[in-house]
């Protein structure tokens, strides 16, 4: 099984993202978010729809291609990339290992406004979504 070309899969994406997003509404979510982010403008139900084609169309990926592509689009500072990075550890959750992701995903989660900090531990097990809402408010103070 070949490892998933992280390099290629981010500007596909990055793509996808932006032709579904309009500029008044980016501006319109960064205002509302108050974001220091980037925004396309890409409504929820569109970045539903291209993550899951993305994963549909990589069944193959494992935990490390997971993990590595989760890295490269929460570090692009852009809203949709992080919400996309959020949808793929939903749909790919199996692939996770909770006890030891919740150390790799901690740094990610203090770079990230307290609605993404939810929407990123919506679907982990209550310890480990509790444990994480704790750190993250932890390092908030």
């Amino acid at each position: 099984m070949a490892p998933l070309d992280v390099a290629a899969a981010r500007p596909q994406l990055d793509a996808a993202l932006r032709a579904a997003g309009t500029p008044d509404r980016a501006d319109e979510e960064k205002r509302y978010l108050k974001s220091d982010l980037r925004h396309f403008g890409t409504s929820m139900p569109a970045i539903h729809r291209v993550t899951r084609a993305f994963s549909d169309a990589h069944p193959e990926s494992t935990r490390a291609d997971l993990r590595a592509l989760v890295e490269e689009l929460w570090d692009a500072g852009v809203h949709e990339l992080r919400m996309t990075a959020v949808e793929l550890m939903t749909l790919r959750s199996g692939l996770l290992e909770p006890e030891a992701d919740v150390a790799w995903l901690e740094p990610r989660l203090a770079r990230a406004s307290g609605l993404t900090v939810r929407e990123a531990c919506k679907h982990l097990p209550e310890a480990t979504r509790e444990a994480l809402l704790t750190a993250r408010r932890a390092a908030a103070s």
